[in-house]
């Protein structure tokens, strides 16, 4: 906050949002000075976590340009039979314990800072992963 004064940035946390996904959208648009009595449209999950089906084709696809060539010229309801076909999302890689305190450990710094920067106890980040 040394460019800019708090009033003028607004920090919106991934957890707060995961939690209160409405108010969090309320808080924005108040923030913005915009009218705030509209509902959140309605949560689509972007950018999910999956994994190829095919290693293979997925590398040749994606490594080659191949596939945002392709999604140029696919109409967009056929987005989500591609996905299926491409993807799966069970069977995601899980975060062993000891890899979560590792990862704690290399942040632990940061988060503090940044709770001090935000004036929020951020404490939750070192024990659990909020949104799963």
């Amino acid at each position: 906050f040394n460019l800019f004064n708090r009033n003028q940035v607004k920090v919106i946390l991934y957890d707060d949002y995961c939690k209160f996904p409405d108010n969090t959208y309320r808080d924005i648009l108040n923030f913005l000075e915009v009218d705030s009595s509209k509902t959140a449209p309605p949560s689509t999950k972007i950018n999910r976590a999956a994994l190829p089906r095919l290693r293979f084709l997925n590398y040749l696809l994606f490594q080659s340009g191949l596939a945002a060539k392709l999604k140029n010229i696919t109409p967009s309801a056929l987005f989500p039979i591609a996905e299926k076909l491409l993807f799966r999302n069970s069977s995601l890689p899980v975060f062993s314990q000891k890899d979560r305190e590792i990862i704690s450990n290399i942040y632990r710094e940061d988060i503090h800072k940044l709770e001090n920067v935000l004036q929020k106890d951020l404490g939750h980040w070192l024990e659990k992963s909020i949104c799963q």
